[in-house]
This record gives C-alpha cells, sequence and structure tokens, in this order.
C-alpha cells in the first residue's frame, strides 16, 4: 500500500511519510481525527487544521494554502504537498505519531516492492 506515496520525491521522504502514513491513518484518506485543542487532524498524513489547512471549524494559519477537506480524498496529491511544507517548515518530528512509531527504526519495510 505504501507504494502510493512514491511520487513523493524525496528519498528520505518516502520512508518515513509511508511509515507516517501506516501508523496514523492505515492508509486511509478519509481519516479524521478530533484533538483536545478542539481542532481537527485530516487524511493519510493527519494534518491539522489549526495551523496547515483551513476549515470552518477553527481559525487556522493554513500554511499548505488548502482546504482541510482536499486532505480527504483518495487524491492524495495536495496530502504529499502539504506533508512536504511541514517537513521542510517544521521537519518529520513535527508529527506525534512519527515519534512515536517510526523514529529511529528500520523502514525499509514500508517501501520494499515500490517500484522508485
Amino acid at each position: 500500500m505504501g507504494c502510493i506515496l512514491t511520487n513523493m520525491h524525496h528519498t528520505w521522504l518516502l520512508p518515513a511519510g509511508t511509515c507516517l502514513a501506516s501508523t496514523a491513518s492505515s492508509y486511509n484518506s478519509q481519516t479524521t481525527t478530533r484533538n483536545s485543542d478542539g481542532s481537527t487532524s485530516y487524511g493519510i498524513f493527519q494534518i491539522n487544521n489549526r495551523r496547515w489547512c483551513s476549515s470552518d471549524q477553527v481559525p487556522s494559519y493554513n500554511s499548505c494554502r488548502i482546504s482541510c477537506s482536499q486532505l480527504l480524498t483518495d487524491d492524495i496529491t495536495a496530502d504529499i504537498e502539504c506533508a512536504k511544507t511541514i517537513a521542510n517548515q517544521q521537519s518529520i518530528l513535527f508529527w506525534p505519531g512519527w515519534q512515536a512509531n517510526c523514529q529511529a527504526r528500520e523502514l525499509g519495510q514500508y517501501i520494499a516492492g515500490c517500484e522508485l
């Protein structure tokens, strides 16, 4: 399933992003999670609406310049572009799910068998 992320283009981001998508949403692009601060995380990477995407729910910086609803479709192009923006601005360490489930682990399993 992780092979769908091969257009992430960054060699380091492909296995990292694939691990994150696996652990954050089980590769389910329609996943939403309500957070304790009242914000919501959306899509395959669980991108938060307080900083990265816009919704009617909470004020947002909308740093990725997208509607959160764009993160809930099976076309994950917007998700990947936003994830790259987040990784470039904050690093992959921004995601708690990355730190808990992917950091300091062998990530090759997530892209084994993918045509790169």
